[in-house]
């Protein structure tokens, strides 16, 4: 139900689908035809402005501007705690897993620092992203991934029954009690560590966040900001998805 939600209340697609109705309306409804053409150069309007460069870039600065690039550094005995994004299968018979841009980027961010602060514990978390091959996991993917990178395989532990971010926290939350004497370094998008920082203090575990992926780092006022593109929705798209996921948790009492 989430889901479908979701992909309704994306900006393109619930634009688009509002103005066919419009003009569909418009054509059966043969009065009053101006309001409705009216109606129809609104949403016109809305989609061109959603679609600019510099919208996307306000709106995921509206998730990201409170988690600016971090430097803190874990200590020998803090614990990397790193979340999985995007997987997919990585050959047609569907036996390995491909990480995702989303996660590639994450586990990258966490194994830079992992080497600053000459390593310490990694839990990566991820669980099946496909009902029909339940043992190939994300968080089997990213540990293999990180011990290629240089992580010590005696430093991660592995949380591979999660599929949603809260229960990521719920999950983890359940390894780290054993380690309350240690910091716990939340690793994922920028744009995406609101909702995981509440999920994981919901569940009494404080973080320090050290985000990754940052889009809206800085503006510059060039005129291709300002001409409508398929990026430029794409980037108010996934702040929305973001936003619809925060309104989404607080109401079923998730954050």
């Amino acid at each position: 139900m989430y889901r479908i939600v979701t992909l309704l209340l994306a900006p393109y697609t619930f634009l688009l689908l509002s103005l066919l109705i419009v003009l569909a309306w418009a054509y059966w409804k043969r009065r009053p035809r101006q309001r409705l053409i009216g109606v129809a150069l609104a949403l016109v309007v809305l989609l061109i402005v959603l679609s600019l460069p510099v919208t996307g870039y306000w709106v995921n600065g509206s998730l990201e501007w409170s988690y600016p690039p971090s430097d803190a550094v874990p200590a020998h005995d803090d614990t990397l705690v790193v979340l999985a994004g995007s997987a997919e299968f990585d050959d047609n018979l569907s036996t390995k897993v491909r990480l995702g841009t989303t996660t590639l980027s994450r586990c990258l961010h966490a194994c830079r620092v992992y080497e600053r602060a000459g390593g310490c514990r990694v839990l990566v978390s991820g669980g099946s992203f496909d009902s029909s091959r339940p043992e190939l996991t994300v968080a089997e993917g990213m540990r293999d991934f990180l011990v290629r990178l240089g992580v010590d395989p005696a430093d991660v532990t592995l949380e591979s029954t999660s599929t949603t971010t809260f229960e990521n926290a719920v999950n983890t939350s359940r390894l780290l009690r054993e380690r309350k004497d240690s910091r716990v370094f939340l690793v994922t998008g920028a744009s995406h560590m609101r909702r995981a920082e509440r999920c994981f203090q919901r569940q009494g575990v404080a973080v320090v966040a050290a985000p990754c992926d940052h889009v809206a780092m800085r503006l510059e006022f060039e005129v291709s900001n300002f001409i409508p593109t398929v990026e430029g929705i794409l980037g108010v798209q996934r702040a929305l998805h973001e936003w619809l996921g925060l309104a989404w948790y607080r109401l079923h009492g998730r954050i």
